[in-house]
């Protein structure tokens, strides 16, 4: 409370476009004002690792058995324009710089009835060479193969910190991927329909395949993030 009028531009440096924070700092306590703490289904083992800045204990080691859930409903309203800001470090555990794991590695998934509204995932290919980051948007929520693929250009990078970026621009009707503050892909036009609030969001599990490697800062917005943002985020 201000004992004055606060102008337009205090206001506007007063808020944030933040709507979920996780930095995974030895716990799964989500940093933002909503009380949507993540938890391990099943009472799965959970392991903390170093961050990108070589901080102990303070990213979280995902051996793809944990099911991490977002407590409190659904983060984001899927149906608007929303960005997605994470860290990756995909494991490396046989030296030959491909993600280890058979299959695709979903980061992150929202809830739906029978399908994800999105799932940001590393999908494997036939090679290291061919291993991409990837945005996926199912075009309904009753299944099927049907979606739209918005891939990285460069291929994954096992064993080292990846900031990982997705903005999905509703009035635009794209989705654009950022791999390290760099532009890399562009998805076709498409719609998104809205998660279920009573949904979770999903932390490096999801059916298609659960993500092996560290993640960490994970960042939620409810609207588009500029360039100039996400390379802000990228050199945090």
């Amino acid at each position: 409370m201000y004992q004055r009028v606060a102008p337009d531009a205090e206001i506007a440096t007063l808020a944030t476009p933040t709507v979920g924070e996780w930095t995974f700092d030895g716990h799964t306590g989500d940093t933002s004002w909503f009380h949507r703490d993540a938890w391990a289904r099943g009472d799965e083992p959970l392991s903390w690792t170093t961050d990108r800045h070589g901080n102990a204990d303070r990213a979280i080691n995902l051996s793809g058995v944990q099911l991490l859930d977002t407590r409190g409903g659904q983060p984001l309203y899927t149906d608007r324009s929303y960005s997605i800001s994470v860290w990756v470090k995909p494991a490396d555990a046989n030296g030959d710089g491909r993600a280890d794991g058979a299959g695709d590695q979903v980061v992150l998934a929202a809830d739906g009835a029978s399908v994800s509204p999105f799932y940001l995932k590393l999908k494997r290919g036939s090679s290291q060479t061919t291993d991409r980051w990837q945005f996926t948007m199912p075009t309904t929520d009753a299944g099927g193969a049907a979606q739209t693929i918005t891939t990285s250009a460069s291929a994954v990078t096992g064993g080292a910190w990846t900031h990982l970026a997705v903005v999905w621009n509703k009035g635009w009707g794209r989705a654009q991927l950022y791999v390290n503050g760099v532009l890399e892909g562009t998805g076709p036009t498409t719609s998104s329909w809205r998660a279920p609030e009573t949904g979770s969001l999903h932390i490096g599990v999801a059916q298609a395949g659960n993500f092996i490697g560290g993640l960490d800062d994970l960042r939620l917005y409810q609207r588009t993030l500029t360039t100039a943002e996400i390379n802000n985020l990228y050199d945090l």
